[in-house]
Formats: C-alpha cells, sequence, structure tokens
C-alpha cells in the first residue's frame, strides 16, 4: 500500500524516535549498508551510515539514489532517498516522494547477528540473491531483498514453488523447498525502467519434522529478536 504525506512523516517520525536501523543498498553499484536517522526537521532528513557488512568505508555523494527498507514487527516500510548533500559518513535529503507499507507480518520476526544470503531457483529460471533482511521462525521467511540489474527484468510469480537456499559467510549452507509469497518492486521501474530492488517473502515447506530442525540447527546462534 502506499503511503500519502501525512502517513509517510507520521513513519518517519516513528523511525526517528525509534532509532531503528534502515537497510539501505545504493543505486548506482547495489552497495549495501544500513543506516540510522539522526536527525528529522519539517522538510529535511539527516541519515548516518550506521553498518557496513563488507566493512569497507562507504562514501556517499550529493545526487546518489539510495534505495530503503525497514522490517518493524507489525510491517515492513520501503522507500526511495535522493542525496542533497554528503559530508563523511552523514548525508541529507528530503523528504522520500513515496513510501510503501505492508502489514501483513504474521510470526516474530529474527534478524541475522551476521550476513546472512538467500537464493531463489526455480527449473528454468534464472536464480535470484539477495540479503537475508529478517526471518520468522513460524515458518515464513519475511525478509529477503534482491536487486534486480537493468539488463534482467525476473519472472516472478507469487505463489510459485522452488527452492530456498541460505548461505552463510562460513560457507555454510541450507537449502530446501519454499514458496514464493509475496514480491514487491520499489524504484524506478515504477516509471517504465527497469532500475529498481526487490522486496521477496517466502515461506518455508517443511515435508517433514527433519526439515524444520535441519534450519533451526543451521540458524542456532545467528539470530536476536528484533
Amino acid at each position: 500500500m502506499e503511503l500519502d504525506g501525512t502517513q509517510v512523516s507520521e513513519y518517519l517520525l516513528a523511525l526517528r524516535t525509534t532509532a531503528m536501523g534502515i537497510g539501505a543498498i545504493r543505486k548506482n553499484d547495489g552497495c549495501r549498508f544500513s543506516l540510522r536517522m539522526a536527525r528529522l526537521t519539517e522538510s529535511r532528513i539527516e541519515m548516518v551510515i550506521d553498518h557496513v557488512p563488507a566493512g569497507e568505508p562507504v562514501r556517499i555523494s550529493p545526487g546518489e539514489t539510495i534505495w530503503c527498507f525497514v522490517y518493524a514487527q507489525e510491517y515492513a516500510l520501503s522507500f526511495v532517498l535522493m542525496v542533497e548533500d554528503a559530508l563523511g559518513e552523514s548525508f541529507h535529503t528530503g523528504y522520500p516522494l513515496r513510501m510503501w507499507i505492508r502489514k501483513d507480518r504474521r510470526h516474530k520476526r529474527f534478524i541475522p547477528r551476521v550476513p546472512m544470503q538467500a537464493t531463489w531457483h526455480r527449473e528454468g529460471a534464472p536464480d535470484i540473491t539477495g540479503d537475508v533482511m529478517d526471518i520468522g521462525l513460524g515458518g515464513f521467511l519475511g525478509g529477503v531483498n534482491v536487486v534486480a540489474k537493468a539488463e534482467r527484468d525476473p519472472v516472478l510469480k507469487e505463489d510459485d514453488y522452488g527452492l530456498v537456499r541460505l548461505s552463510r559467510d562460513d560457507g555454510a549452507i541450507w537449502s530446501g523447498e519454499g514458496v514464493l509469497r509475496r514480491i514487491s518492486w520499489v524504484g524506478d521501474r515504477d516509471h517504465g525502467e527497469l532500475s529498481a530492488f526487490l522486496l521477496l517473502g517466502f515461506a518455508f515447506v517443511f515435508r517433514d519434522e527433519k526439515g524444520a530442525r535441519q534450519l533451526t540447527e543451521f540458524l542456532d546462534g545467528l539470530l536476536e529478536s528484533m
């Protein structure tokens, strides 16, 4: 659901007052990092780079486009920011023109303590890989984002079955059946250009108790409550 101006202001204020982490992807190179809101005024936002998974410094420049996403307990939020000016690890931007929200989050959410990737595989289709944003252990994987490259428009359909593969930064891999429950595009694709990122939601499909236990073992010690 798309939010209007007043609602955008309300959710921005919520992000500021709760100091909630904001996932971010830079449009021009797909660089991933996290942000926190340092200041919110009547017309401008000051953002600070909070964490970079790769550990390398990230320099933001005026004119860049930043795709942002937030996973809270009750909702998922996404929006696009245009950098107006930048200094070191902070930058200023105006309010996002548009913001999208989903409120269908049903299970307790957990976020990975370490970088983790998810790959969606379907027979006859290119694999899609993205960063795991959060996981629900009630049977729902609700936070995988994928950067869609301009040269490829993924063919995706809700309720398709396939294989979900989770990869930890230590090289360990878990694979299991899954079903694609949610597809959300955010970015310039809405204006006829394929320059956006995807938010994909998957449900795990377990044929027996063993599969669920294997996932639990794979995730042991790697998650923290949101």
